[in-house]
């Protein structure tokens, strides 16, 4: 069974549709059917990545020669998915609230750029360290008034 082409080409590291090429990943002499869609760009850096392994494409008739070759190019290539995985899971990241903040769509107003999201009730976040910081203090306050 053979998936259907997707009728816009995308990389797979970056989702670029600008001079998608499809990347023979295992070297195109060893395992000339697998291949994937790379962004001009990161096709270039794939093979500046193979070369400065030391992984040589060029065709050997050794048979196990051929299949190192591959495995080396494809470790690279998984290597870079990794890499582009990770920057994906860097941004989820910055672009989430916490958790324990997803009760209300409201943000924590005990300082500027908390970017906590408040609960329903009160206008300060809970488990904002800023605004626990300042309960803190104005309960000493309180504590040394009395």
């Amino acid at each position: 069974m053979r998936l259907p082409t997707p009728k816009v080409q995308r990389c797979v590291l970056c989702g670029s549709t600008r001079k998608v090429e499809m990347n023979h990943a295992g070297g195109k002499h060893f395992v000339a059917w697998f291949t994937m869609p790379f962004c001009y760009e990161h096709h270039a850096r794939f093979h500046i990545l193979v070369q400065q392994a030391g992984v040589d494409l060029e065709y050997t008739s050794n048979p196990i020669e051929r299949y190192q070759r591959a495995m080396s190019a494809i470790k690279i290539c998984e290597w870079m998915i990794l890499e582009a995985m990770k920057k994906e899971i860097q941004k989820e990241k910055e672009k989430k609230p916490h958790a324990a903040h997803l009760q209300s769509n409201a943000y924590c107003r005990a300082r500027a750029g908390c970017g906590d999201v408040k609960r329903a009730s009160g206008g300060v976040s809970p488990t904002c360290s800023f605004a626990r910081a300042l309960r803190a203090s104005k309960r000493q306050e309180r504590e040394v008034q009395k």
